[in-house]
């Protein structure tokens, strides 16, 4: 099977898988994204969340190696990339999905957990793993925990449309500009 992707690097231009591979040091040619995630992960659920043909940022997978390596245990990736179809699915199904997503633009990961406590120690991790990579993220999890959701979002917008970034003059809220928690 040949496997392919885009990856969006920091200053905003697009390379294919491969290029990346070499670049990162991963094994060309085949499912690997990053040290820990590769092509064909899966969420809690069964569902596919990397899949073939993917499109996302440089920094979403390195956050997701730091945050692996941080905790030195499996993490499990809920969403990744999404198309504007996938996350229309989300609202018409009730979910709290942004009507202009972080996702959709490819800059976005969700995490799952299996309880509160452990929420909270992953949104620490990823905290920590933004700091060591010196790049500035936006981490939600304390709207999602009081409606019962164990899962931390967190993306890397304010590096990609921020004042003087790559994207900053791309139409985008203007939320995505600055570091966050909620």
């Amino acid at each position: 099977m040949k496997y392919e992707g885009t990856i969006i690097l920091r200053h905003g231009s697009r390379i294919n898988l491969q290029d990346w591979q070499h670049m990162y040091g991963l094994e060309v040619g085949s499912n690997k994204v990053g040290n820990f995630f590769r092509i064909g992960e899966k969420n809690l659920q069964g569902k596919v969340v990397i899949k073939n043909g993917f499109v996302i940022s440089e920094l979403v997978i390195l956050m997701n190696d730091m945050i692996r390596e941080l905790r030195g245990k499996p993490t499990i990736i809920n969403s990744f990339d999404r198309t504007e179809e996938e996350q229309d699915d989300l609202r018409a199904r009730g979910y709290r999905a942004a009507t202009t997503s972080p996702h959709v633009a490819k800059m976005a990961s969700d995490v799952d957990e299996k309880n509160p406590t452990e929420v909270i120690i992953l949104a620490k991790a990823i905290a920590h793993a933004a700091r060591r990579l010196r790049i500035k993220v936006r981490i939600g999890y304390q709207k999602y925990l009081k409606d019962g959701s164990t899962f931390v979002h967190y993306d890397v917008c304010p590096e990609y449309y921020a004042p003087g970034k790559p994207f900053h003059n791309e139409p985008h809220p203007q939320v995505w500009e600055v570091e966050a928690r909620w």
